[in-house]
């Protein structure tokens, strides 16, 4: 008589006892430099699950042996280890005026701490302890306050994000007039992402053949915000021609986290013609 096959259950839901594993700490800083009021941001921190667990005793029982590989595809199943697995985590940083501020952080692991029943039918043949990550949460550990340094040269930190976000419309445009619409793409902040998908932000420029740019300037900036205006020459496909025509483009900026430091980002972008004879 042919044995039952083997089944696999965990003795209790998922997370009902859980242990915490804290990685290594690092650094988040937010610059409030040239602002005379109090400024807060927020920090999003990614956290990609590796698909980890361990099983207890780490040898198999002989009779079990042979089964190794059906234990860990029953353990990945039962936690949806072989999905891709993020943690996100949302945090305000606040900084005085003329300050800066160093949030020291960490992730802490979450590992679901369980036995797993190798059962044959419904007897329980051996009870195996199991151990597997199933998420992450970001803790503040520290946060420092320090004076920011005195501006050197004559240039503000203003002059800096102004250079900076003009740096970041030319590169944009660069990448446009060239018709890398994955890399501008990826330029544009993630609010503006999340709203626009990339096959939606694509069919925008079907129609536009060449791309010319005449000048980029920053024309307004704030610690959190810029304006950036950009003269273009814009080359339209009509009935088989390909109309030029001068437009002004207006991107508006925002700073968003970019790993342990901040970074502009273009949030969105209002384009008029400044030949009417010509407009669309």
């Amino acid at each position: 008589m042919t044995p039952a096959p083997l089944d696999f259950r965990l003795a209790q839901p998922i997370g009902t006892q859980t242990s915490i594993h804290a990685q290594t700490p690092f650094t988040v800083t937010f610059e409030n430099c040239t602002s005379n009021i109090a400024r807060t941001q927020p920090y999003t921190g990614v956290l990609t699950l590796p698909p980890d667990y361990t099983l207890s005793p780490s040898g198999l029982p002989e009779g079990l042996q042979a089964e190794t590989g059906v234990i860990a595809a029953a353990v990945r199943g039962l936690y949806g280890l072989d999905q891709e697995r993020t943690a996100k985590e949302y945090l305000e940083v606040a900084a005085p005026p003329a300050a800066r501020a160093l949030y020291r952080v960490h992730w802490e692991e979450i590992w679901d701490e369980n036995a797993l029943q190798v059962r044959r039918g419904e007897d329980v043949i051996e009870t195996l302890g199991v151990s597997a990550l199933i998420g992450a949460r970001l803790v503040t550990e520290t946060v420092t306050i320090e004076p920011c340094p005195p501006q050197t040269g004559g240039r503000s930190g203003l002059a800096g994000d102004a250079e900076a976000a003009s740096a970041l419309v030319s590169a944009y445009l660069e990448r446009l007039s060239r018709q890398d619409y994955e890399g501008a793409y990826a330029l544009l902040a993630a609010d503006y992402r999340r709203k626009v998908p990339f096959d939606r932000y694509l069919e925008g420029y079907e129609p536009v053949a060449e791309m010319a740019v005449r000048d980029v300037q920053t024309t307004h900036v704030e610690p959190a915000y810029a304006i950036v205006e950009a003269h273009l020459t814009i080359g339209l496909r009509r009935q088989g021609q390909i109309v030029s025509s001068p437009w002004l483009a207006t991107y508006y900026l925002v700073r968003q986290a970019m790993g342990e430091s901040w970074a502009w980002a273009i949030a969105d972008v209002v384009m008029l013609p400044t030949s009417p004879m010509l407009a669309p």
